[in-house]
């Protein structure tokens, strides 16, 4: 997993493939902003960083700019750091607005540092090396994972051979029970559940109609405002505040 928002507050140099005001190769397009790569930096995808330039409304060749945010790609897992000068600020809407030209086409998010560590421990549960279609990301993950808040660990739900799979792998004693009876095994950061409490949940449709980040599953974030409604605590009351405000927004 490329944590590509370590990138954020650091000048990067940007070299044009795609200057401004050129033509898509294959659609025809226009490029309203400057685009280019990070030279010998490799992507996820096997190819080198893309990047967007804002702020700069000429065509260029190279850039060297202050990255500010990383625009992820949901529906193809990628990347494309957003570079501006370095006394330029952009919210996530100015940033939405200029790159629309190209993202309209695809589901993405805008990262922000705020979930760098957050990412750090998504490393840990990559380790675990689990089947990516038996589990997902529960919890307050979806929203670290968009960089709405921090979240402490990691919780996920997996289906049930594989929650067995686990036992038989680390041994009963490892198996704790939740508030609401549900099992559970803690591995370092990371917190696996067999079911989900309170409320009743299909855990396989949860994890089937997930989003994916970096290779992993996390439930729709309609599905951690249920949840947090039924749980009702105090930060559950902010989160559902902040919840809100994103799912309008979007």
């Amino acid at each position: 997993m490329n944590n590509n928002t370590s990138y954020i507050g650091k000048v990067v140099e940007v070299k044009m493939d795609r200057p401004f005001g050129s033509k898509h190769p294959k659609h025809g397009w226009t490029y309203e902003t400057n685009y280019g790569f990070i030279p010998g930096v490799i992507a996820s995808d096997g190819e080198e960083l893309d990047a967007y330039v804002l702020g700069v409304n000429e065509p260029i060749d190279t850039f060297k700019g202050k990255v500010i945010a990383v625009i992820h790609r949901t529906n193809d897992d990628d990347d494309k750091l957003v570079v501006v000068p370095e006394d330029m600020e952009l919210s996530d809407e100015e940033i939405k607005k200029q790159t629309y030209y190209q993202e309209q086409w695809f589901e993405s998010i805008i990262l922000r540092g705020g979930n760098s560590k957050f990412l750090e421990k998504m490393e840990e549960l990559k380790q675990l090396n689990l089947p990516e279609d038996k589990f997902a990301v529960f919890g307050s993950g979806p929203m670290a994972i968009r960089g709405i808040r921090e979240a402490d660990d990691i919780d996920i739900i997996v289906l049930s051979e594989l929650f067995e799979g686990l036992v038989e792998k680390y041994g009963e004693e490892k198996i704790k029970m939740g508030l609401y009876n549900q099992r559970n095994i803690q591995l370092g950061d990371i917190d696996v559940w067999e079911g989900w409490a309170p409320g009743e949940w299909n855990i396989e449709k949860l994890i089937i109609e997930a989003d994916v980040f970096y290779g992993v599953r996390f439930v729709k974030l309609e599905e951690v405002l249920k949840w947090k409604k039924l749980m009702g605590r105090d930060k559950d009351l902010k989160d559902i505040m902040m919840l809100r405000g994103v799912l309008i927004t979007n």
